[in-house]
């Protein structure tokens, strides 16, 4: 008796489960899928971060002892592609490095040659920095 009254429960809700599957599969896709895509752009944004610490260490560094023993910069401020060719002597290099660490192309990276002058620093300032 029972087992009959559990049978006619189970087939009055006739296509309810395909129903509910239609309506939470897609939401919980999508929210898987923000889960992930979050997920890169904090990992680019903390390479980014990371890569932009390397270089200024790198900047900061003194690597040999005279002022022109050839630790300056790329000339036309150009950044290599992957560590096979970066030096990771210069700026552009240690951040190059970094960054395909990450599997981050460097090369979308935008370089700028030419430093700030002074007249675009503050003048309650008294450094540039």
């Amino acid at each position: 008796m029972l087992a009959r009254k559990l049978t006619q429960a189970l087939h009055s809700c006739d296509g309810a489960e395909i129903a509910e599957a239609a309506v939470v599969l897609p939401v919980a896709f999508l929210i898987l899928l923000g889960i992930i895509w979050f997920g890169r752009a904090f990992n680019v944004y903390s390479t980014i971060q990371q890569a932009a610490q390397q270089g200024a260490i790198a900047a900061a560094r003194n690597s040999c002892a005279s002022a022109t023993c050839g630790d300056s910069p790329e000339p036309d401020g150009s950044v290599t592609p992957c560590p096979e060719t970066a030096p990771a002597t210069t700026v552009a290099g240690t951040v190059a490095t970094v960054m395909c660490a990450s599997s981050i192309d460097p090369t979308l990276i935008p370089v700028s040659s030419s430093p700030p002058s002074p007249a675009s620093c503050s003048t309650s300032a008294s450094r540039c920095w």
